[in-house]
């Protein structure tokens, strides 16, 4: 299951711990309204869920992966130098 970037940003709005009550309410409301389109009933929308593998893991950017490297580094105290790779305006801050 492909999600849009609607109901990606939908759905993470939905799930937002820090979100009022209400928005999330309503965020639920119009995923479900969007998957009504998408979707002829629930049981298309379970079968295209339950078909996903189940060791199917994001693929991790090599690029935060390396910057996840030197934060590590950095705290293990390799010097200055990393750690101002890494610095709050840093495209690879995780």
């Amino acid at each position: 299951m492909e999600l849009t970037e609607t109901e990606r940003k939908i759905l993470l709005l939905a799930m937002d711990r820090s979100a009022p009550d209400g928005e999330v309410t309503a965020a639920a409301g119009r995923l479900i309204r969007l998957f009504r389109k998408r979707y002829r009933d629930g049981y298309e929308l379970i079968n295209d869920l339950e078909s996903l593998p189940n060791h199917a893991r994001p693929m991790i950017d090599a690029r935060v992966r390396h910057a996840v490297w030197l934060r590590r580094r950095a705290k293990r105290g390799l010097g200055s130098m990393l750690s101002r790779c890494i610095g709050p305006r840093s495209p690879y801050r995780i």
